[in-house]
């Protein structure tokens, strides 16, 4: 509840020192974050969020016109199976509960993965952090 006002203090701030449009397309961006928790809880509940060991932990459906991001600048690649099912699973839940009105747009080049391998000689559990990209090209590895 506290993060709550703090938001709305720094958008009257921000309206008051940069002008109502700006105030505005914060606003937007911060419901796009709540909107997106929401999304994922209902996603989870709705259906499992885990293909073949594969969790999806967070997701960001961002409007288009709020954030300083390009849909021209997409990276597209090919998913490995084992990620393009997860995907595609999320992306049939949004457009059932979107009437098929509304488009999505991954952008891969600002998401994150955290990639556990198992090496057979050595024992030690290891953690990578690698883009989606860079995951991608791990999962052709295995």
């Amino acid at each position: 509840m506290q993060n709550k006002e703090v938001e709305e203090q720094l958008i009257k701030k921000l309206q008051a020192e940069c002008g109502f449009n700006a105030g505005q397309k914060m606003l937007a961006m911060f419901k796009d974050m709540n909107l997106s928790k929401a999304l994922l809880v209902e996603f989870d509940q709705q259906q499992s969020n885990k293909v073949e060991g594969i969790e999806m932990s967070s997701i960001q459906v961002l409007s288009q016109g709020s954030w300083p991001i390009k849909q021209k600048d997409a990276i597209m690649i090919e998913y490995p199976p084992m990620i393009k099912a997860l995907h595609s699973k999320f992306e049939m839940f949004y457009k059932r509960k979107h009437n098929n009105t509304k488009k999505l747009v991954m952008l891969n080049q600002y998401g994150s993965v955290e990639v556990k391998p198992l090496f057979v000689a050595d024992k030690k559990p290891y953690q990578l952090n690698v883009n989606v990209v860079q995951a991608a090209i791990l999962a052709l590895f295995n």
